[in-house]
């Protein structure tokens, strides 16, 4: 069977720490806001996007700060929100004043000012994590039955919760479903059961005993159970 380049990312992936869907949507986000950015004063249209969305959403606008070269770019765009926040409220305050004061009270204006501003559209970095998780989730399940795929992702982190609930909603052959389901079982019960042992060890009675694997599982946990933030 020939194998497209995203069974060859997820392997790779896999031989990482963490989710290897968190780290996948993660570089894939980094290059879309590296595009995004080279083309915002050239393409009108990502203009025209940025500003229905009111921007990027907080978790998406953070790694924009650290990006070197992109500042006139981030303040282009910007700018075309503050713009159209400016007129929207110029426009809205003309109406509201000159025929609308005496039908309407304070509060109502004011939430329908409100409303005008709100985005027209879902973050852009959003949607597009949104297609690529369910581009690659919807292609695991073709995977679980391939031996290099399998001992990759037997020896990785496995999926995070939210990951693998998507990936069972988007698994429709069942028996690929279960094959996910007994090697991700596998994921959680190690997991669990190093989180137990460090519970055990940080009592006083065996603090003396050093930590292995299980050290650092309490933070593996939080990526596991919560996604990973921008795993790179």
């Amino acid at each position: 069977m020939i194998q497209s380049g995203l069974y060859f990312d997820l392997i790779a992936a896999c031989r990482e720490a963490g989710c290897p869907i968190c780290r996948l949507v993660a570089r894939a986000i980094d290059r879309y806001l590296d595009t995004m950015l080279n083309d915002a004063i050239a393409d009108a249209d990502v203009e025209l996007r940025f500003v229905a969305s009111r921007g990027l959403c907080q978790r998406h606008a953070a790694p924009i700060v650290d990006r070197s070269g992109s500042a006139v770019s981030t303040a282009y765009l910007h700018r075309a929100v503050i713009d159209n926040v400016l007129s929207s409220i110029k426009g809205e305050v003309d109406v509201i004043d000159h025929a609308l004061r005496r039908k309407w009270p304070g509060t109502e204006r004011q939430r329908f000012l409100a409303a005008m501003l709100n985005p027209h559209r879902e973050c852009p970095a959003c949607e597009q994590q949104a297609a690529i998780e369910h581009m690659t989730l919807s292609e695991l399940g073709k995977y679980v039955f391939e031996p290099e795929f399998v001992e990759a992702f037997e020896e990785s982190s496995g999926l995070c919760l939210p990951h693998f609930r998507q990936a069972l909603t988007l698994t429709r052959d069942e028996r690929a479903a279960l094959r996910l389901i007994e090697l991700q079982r596998e994921h959680f019960m190690r997991l669990r059961d190093q989180l137990a042992e460090f519970i055990r060890k940080n009592a006083d009675r065996f603090s003396g005993e050093g930590f292995g694997a299980e050290g650092d599982s309490w933070l593996r946990a939080i990526g596991i159970v919560s996604g990973q933030k921008d795993a790179q």
